[in-house]
């Protein structure tokens, strides 16, 4: 079974269903109401709002995490993704190309197309190798993504311009 958490369109997992793997699931967590009309499609579990101390959970039990927001300041998600193993489906937009490098730790998306973003799932879902650097990254990505490092960034910035 693969599960992929994340927000998106309903089309998302029926076409992967169809044409990639007919048990793959969408995991929505995020708005406390269901966005779309109509309840969850077959493949979707929507859990809503969850307390922070459930979302690690979450994270544990699935394989990708998908987050093409059309904006988004940080991406503070996806580091946590990252941090817990899971390769990141992301826009190309904001601070996102600065956590998520495709075809190394996950894949970025161009617009709202739900057939660009599953083929971008596909890729990463195939590839077992980018499974294995994802999690042998997750320390680094803990230590690169950390408060400590970001002050002595800023700070050494000051340095040069001061």
């Amino acid at each position: 079974d693969r599960d992929v958490t994340g927000v998106q369109t309903c089309a998302l997992p029926i076409f992967l269903r169809r044409e990639l793997d007919p048990d793959i699931t969408l995991t929505v967590v995020g708005p406390a109401e269901w966005p779309l009309p109509g309840s969850p499609p077959d493949g979707v579990r929507f859990l809503g709002r969850l307390p922070v101390d459930q979302v690690a959970a979450v994270y544990d039990r699935h394989d990708v995490f998908v987050m093409p927001s059309r904006f988004e300041a940080f991406g503070i998600a996806l580091v946590e993704a990252l941090a817990r193993g899971l390769p990141c489906v992301a826009r190309r937009a904001f601070a996102m190309p600065e956590i998520i490098r495709p075809g190394d730790n996950g894949e970025l998306i161009e617009s709202d197309d739900p057939i660009e973003l599953a083929a971008a799932l596909a890729r990463v879902l195939a590839d077992r190798a980018m499974f294995r650097r994802v999690a042998d990254q997750a320390t680094d990505t803990l230590r690169h993504f950390c408060w400590r490092r970001a002050a002595e960034d800023i700070t050494g910035i000051a340095e040069k311009v001061g």
